[in-house]
């Protein structure tokens, strides 16, 4: 996974400067949840568009108005709407428009994942120890 890539990337070379295990887990864990962030950005970008585009579609907040639109005869391609929003960002802001709030996201990944790893690989010596001491 992306935690071990960067414990692999960046292990020994924390290790020459004297930094824990404990807290080498803490930075291969935030340095993953950052580069999650980043990279699932696009995806989080085009997917929050289609969800609207969809809901704008279905006329879901004229419901209980007795406005609702019809949707049994519409037919939606998947496919062409993909295409359609990931034209329209591109269109508004280019390239950059796919990474709209990536660094709110790298920002909002980095103490979960930082924290979750760190204590994961706590864990794991703990029970490791328990274990091969019950042996």
């Amino acid at each position: 996974g992306v935690y071990e890539g960067f414990e692999m990337l960046l292990g020994g070379y924390l290790a020459e400067q004297g930094v824990s295990k404990f807290m080498k887990s803490m930075i291969c864990g935030a340095a993953s949840g950052v580069f999650t962030g980043l990279i699932t950005t696009p995806v989080d970008a085009v997917m929050t568009r289609l969800m609207t585009r969809v809901h704008d579609m279905t006329g879901f907040d004229k419901l209980g108005t007795g406005n609702e639109v019809d949707m049994t005869h519409v037919k939606v391609n998947g496919w062409v709407l993909l295409k359609q929003v990931c034209a329209e960002i591109y269109e508004e802001r280019g390239i950059k428009g796919f990474f709209v709030g990536a660094l709110f996201r790298a920002s909002y990944y980095a103490p979960s994942s930082c924290s979750f790893f760190a204590v994961f690989e706590t864990l794991k010596v703990v029970f490791g120890l328990a274990v091969v001491g019950a042996l």
